[in-house]
């Protein structure tokens, strides 16, 4: 395969074990930005996330869990106006941490499990009015719990 062109899709998965080298994640989708969804559950990435995807206004499922990211995870990627899913979950090698979130987001769900993200969690996730569930485990995050987790009355455990 030497040309995939799917700019007008706007579902991708690729679930599975498989080994993404040639072309890689960024070169995959980098003429993609209308995607609305985007699974890549145990597909072997090896390699940063995409500065790209910050890019992809379209977005609102992004699930990278278990890719072998590693690196810098791009904070404005939390920011796209439509995401509402985000899976990051067993990239122990992906560092980041949670930014001051904007009351006008969709977030609805926010995995980030066994991964190399730190810091704080800001107050300002209280302002996340669409969060249903949240895991943050088994990563480095510090301090206490905000109490402005109260504020979000659809929040399940």
């Amino acid at each position: 395969l030497s040309v995939l062109h799917l700019s007008n899709d706007v579902y991708v998965s690729l679930e599975s074990q498989l080994r993404l080298e040639d072309p890689s994640l960024e070169r995959l989708v980098q003429n993609l930005t209308r995607l609305s969804y985007l699974d890549l559950e145990s597909v072997d990435i090896s390699s940063p996330v995409p500065k790209i995807l910050a890019n992809f206004t379209s977005l609102k499922y992004l699930a990278l869990p278990f890719c072998n990211l590693y690196g810098s995870f791009q904070l404005s990627i939390f920011g796209l106006p439509h995401l509402e899913i985000l899976y990051l979950t067993g990239n122990p090698a992906l560092e980041g941490f949670l930014p001051e979130f904007q009351p006008n987001s969709h977030l609805r769900e926010i995995f980030i499990i066994d991964t190399a993200f730190s810091g704080e969690v800001p107050p300002s996730i209280g302002r996340l009015a669409h969060l249903e569930r949240l895991y943050l485990a088994q990563s480095g995050f510090t301090g206490s719990i905000p109490s402005s987790l109260g504020n979000l009355t659809k929040l399940t455990w």
